[in-house]
């Protein structure tokens, strides 16, 4: 009767402890911003003035920033779109169609 009583309650610690355990997101603070290029050429894609990198047709990248609001630029060929206060939150995506066919 004891060995049940001492396993019982090692199967709810056990049980306890996986219950608390934080994604990384959330011990990171961060949240992942996903642009998916809806063009039929390639985009190039900057954060804050800084290039994150190309994008190819009807392809998508996703990239995981710290929680914060971004300024977010997006150039094909001779286009270019300006994503004023792109807010990234704690283990949310944040998801930009890229399109300069409208």
């Amino acid at each position: 009767m004891k060995i049940k009583k001492i396993i019982f309650f090692i199967i709810l610690g056990i049980l306890i402890i996986s219950c608390k355990t934080k994604d990384t997101c959330e011990i990171n603070h961060t949240g992942n911003i996903t642009i998916k290029n809806l063009n039929n050429n390639d985009i190039i894609v900057y954060v804050d003035g800084a290039k994150l990198g190309t994008v190819n047709p009807d392809k998508k990248i996703i990239f995981t920033k710290p929680v914060g609001t971004y300024l977010l630029k997006i150039t094909s060929n001779l286009n270019v779109k300006e994503y004023q206060d792109v807010k990234v939150q704690e283990c949310t995506d944040t998801d930009i169609l890229a399109d300069f066919n409208e």
